[in-house]
């Protein structure tokens, strides 16, 4: 027969604290990396597409010459629609790449990343449309 281990024990008697084993890291997902990659230079894309069409959101500011224009909502909605979409897709990208160093999957991150910054442009949009008198989004 085999005798029983014995228990370790502290210089007082009490059991010691049973050490823990190191966990093995999570293997590396491939697919998701590739498709994070792939989806995180579309949302690139989109976020400087965007940009630059926020930047179009100025030519607004043409008919404000015989109307009353709310010049600074204007401004700070036409830098919303430039700056925006191109900090979501940042944060985005460094969520994204955290959650790849940590091995979970990261594929959507990307593309919420995109649905946010395209939603934030369009409320942008229509701030700055709304800032000029008889204009419209959908005109």
């Amino acid at each position: 027969m085999s005798q029983p281990t014995p228990t370790a024990r502290d210089a007082s008697g009490r059991r010691a604290p049973r050490v823990a084993r190191p966990v093995p890291p999570r293997p590396l997902i491939r697919w998701d990396l590739t498709l994070f990659v792939v989806l995180a230079a579309a949302a690139g894309t989109t976020a400087v597409a965007l940009g630059v069409a926020g930047a179009g959101l100025s030519l607004l500011s043409d008919a404000c010459s015989t109307e009353d224009c709310n010049d600074s909502m204007l401004a700070v909605a036409v830098l919303t629609a430039i700056l925006a979409p191109l900090l979501v897709i940042i944060a985005a990208t460094i969520v994204g790449v955290v959650r790849i160093r940590r091995r979970r999957v990261s594929f959507w991150v990307p593309l919420a990343g995109g649905v946010l910054a395209v939603a934030i442009w369009l409320a942008a949009a229509a701030v700055a449309a709304s800032s000029v008198p008889g204009q419209s989004l959908f005109n």
